[in-house]
């Protein structure tokens, strides 16, 4: 009976592990090609386009579906100056207690493995902002564009974050007064480009 039972849950861990395997078939993000950038804008004229210089993450087939998580670096923000790059560090994204921000969503599996090289199409994603300890959902019309091995997924608009949902206005208000600003706008443009490897099932 021990014998029976033991070998039991050897199966069950064998296929378990098996089909964590499949389950987790990750197509890696190609950091070097990829780039999230957002847009502050100063006393209602002035505008200025930033970027996130370290970004990770992957898309994983789950059968019907491929779930992207992409993890963004918040220390790696980089303004082209170095003092500013200290104070959204320290002052805005405060990230000793919130190093990273983390973007998921899942994609239509059929409708990307639909295409074939140098094919596109234009999705509306919901995705899951995970930042400064608050999440919310933010919809996005992206192209995603099928390019030999390569995904790429680029957003079509600007996605507007706000800086009021995420608990971020206090970090506003610090970085406008410490430059003598009058304002800073709290409603932020965010683009991206995201290209990944396709998984071998997808490649045709």
């Amino acid at each position: 009976m021990k014998m029976a039972l033991k070998l039991l849950l050897a199966a069950l861990a064998l296929a378990g592990a098996l089909a964590s395997l499949q389950a987790q078939a990750q197509a890696a993000l190609v950091a070097e090609k990829s780039y999230i950038r957002f847009v502050s804008i100063k006393n209602s004229t002035i505008a200025e386009v930033h970027r996130f210089a370290e970004l990770s993450g992957a898309l994983a087939d789950f059968d019907d579906v491929l779930k992207g998580k992409i993890r963004i670096s918040l220390a790696s923000v980089d303004t082209l100056v170095p003092i500013r790059d200290e104070r959204m560090r320290e002052l805005f994204f405060e990230v000793a207690d919130y190093p990273m921000a983390v973007v998921t969503a899942d994609v239509d599996i059929a409708a990307v493995y639909a295409l074939r090289a140098g094919q596109s199409a234009v999705m509306r994603l919901p995705l899951k902002l995970e930042l400064h300890g608050h999440a919310a959902v933010l919809n996005a019309d992206v192209e995603v564009a099928r390019l030999g091995d390569e995904l790429h997924v680029s957003t079509r608009d600007p996605v507007i974050v706000n800086a009021e949902r995420f608990g971020l206005t206090e970090g506003v208000e610090k970085l406008r007064a410490i430059v003598g600003l009058e304002r800073i706008a709290t409603a932020i443009p965010v683009t991206a480009k995201l290209v990944f490897t396709l998984p071998d099932d997808g490649k045709q």
